[in-house]
């Protein structure tokens, strides 16, 4: 029987985890992950707030959703090699900017991507 000490050194002892694969951050379509971010941007108001939807490369192959939704800060607080990791920034939504999406040739455009 394990005691609760016990269950605490296992916790402690595991590798941190990957804040963009939290499954509450996470969406099977960018429709969905737009949805999302602007949900957690309304109550952002500061000039430098954007919450980034990221799609991930190898999704298919970790049986996860492709789209992982973050705060900017919170991405580089806590995920800093987040593009190495094989992450790329589909877009954001910010007071400043509104919706901003990146088109098939990796440029960012204000707007919703159809």
């Amino acid at each position: 029987m394990k005691t609760f000490n016990t269950y605490l050194t296992e916790e402690d002892q595991t590798e941190p985890k990957n804040v963009l694969k939290n499954p509450s951050l996470m969406h099977n379509n960018y429709n969905e992950a737009l949805a999302a971010a602007q949900k957690m941007a309304e109550n952002k108001t500061e000039a430098t707030d954007r919450v980034y939807i990221l799609s991930y490369k190898y999704y298919g192959q970790e049986h996860l959703k492709q789209y992982s939704v973050i705060y900017n800060k919170t991405l580089l607080s806590q995920e800093p090699n987040w593009e190495n990791k094989g992450y790329t920034i589909m877009g954001w939504v910010s007071p400043v900017d509104g919706i901003v999406s990146r088109t098939e040739d990796g440029r960012y455009v204000k707007g919703n991507k159809s």
